[in-house]
């Protein structure tokens, strides 16, 4: 009698347990961390925590901006339980998230030598690699992620942005074409298939992409840039000087941007052009002073 109620008291946990558990996980998708700390944290108090519980508790910890504590947990469940890949990749996430190169390479590393077909440490040590500028390191993972059939949007938009980087334009374009195949509404592709288009100097086509990524997102700032000036390569001056004066709103105070507007109007015979390279002079711009010694100082 007494063992089968203890049974039957260890199944209620249990179960309870698992629920409390995917009521945490409901409250962690849809970004409520405040309430799922709160459930995972009550969860751990009741018994051995599973390491999905643990990871939860450092994923949820690190939302809310508590990377210390994160840490703590993430390293928690690699000693409970050393042969689960998640917490070593947790933690290199965090690691690389932070900036901290070195110690997320460790993470991805051990996640890889404990399971080698831990897909998602291969993308964010191919991401490492890229943002450490060893960009053949960062394409050999991208590519064997695709050679797995990993054949993710994700995965060509980095390895093509890892082959524009090598300079492989024509590998970078095609695989720009399947990125944006796989999600039509990714900005940044067209934007960065735009961006190999002008290595090719074929602006016509790099202002096709910068148009298409412009109508999906409206609000970003390099995107102007990069549309004005192919604009200016293609004469187009009313055209850039439009997209150089909406730069200058996201950032009053950039001389570069008061550069460039200065010596587009004067493309387009507009004295004024002067007075917007003084003001980019004021700012310590070099370039602007030239053009006025050049353009407007005719005394």
């Amino acid at each position: 009698m007494n063992r089968l109620y203890t049974l039957i008291c260890a199944s209620f946990f249990l179960t309870a347990n698992g629920q409390n558990l995917k009521n945490g996980i409901d409250y962690y998708e849809i970004g409520k961390y405040d309430s799922a700390f709160t459930v995972f944290s009550q969860v751990h108090a009741k018994g051995t925590p599973s390491s999905m519980l643990i990871n939860y508790l450092g994923k949820t910890a690190y939302h809310l901006n508590d990377a210390v504590k994160a840490i703590g947990y993430f390293r928690e469940a690699i000693a409970a339980y050393p042969t689960d890949p998640e917490g070593y990749f947790d933690l290199g996430t965090l690691y690389y998230y932070t900036d901290v190169p070195d110690s997320a390479m460790h993470y991805f590393n051990r996640t890889l030598e404990i399971d080698p077909s831990y897909y998602d440490a291969y993308n964010n040590r191919g991401l490492l690699y890229y943002d450490l500028k060893m960009y053949e390191r960062s394409k050999e993972d991208f590519d064997h992620l695709l050679k797995a059939g990993q054949k993710k949007q994700e995965v060509y938009y980095n390895l093509a942005k890892t082959e524009h980087a090598l300079q492989n334009l024509k590998q970078a374009i095609l695989h720009y074409n399947k990125a944006i195949k796989l999600d039509s509404l990714d900005y940044n592709a067209y934007m960065n298939r735009g961006n190999v288009y002008v290595d090719f100097e074929d602006y016509r086509h790099a202002l096709s992409d910068y148009n298409h990524s412009c109508r999906i997102n409206p609000d970003n700032p390099p995107l102007y840039l990069n549309r004005a000036n192919s604009y200016f390569e293609l004469d187009m001056y009313s055209e850039a000087l439009r997209d150089y004066v909406k730069l200058l709103s996201f950032d009053p105070t950039n001389g570069n941007y008061m550069q460039k507007i200065g010596e587009t109007k004067l493309k387009l015979k507009d004295k004024e052009g002067c007075i917007d390279l003084q003001k980019a002079m004021k700012f310590g711009n070099d370039k602007a002073e030239a053009l006025y010694l050049e353009k407007c100082d005719t005394e």
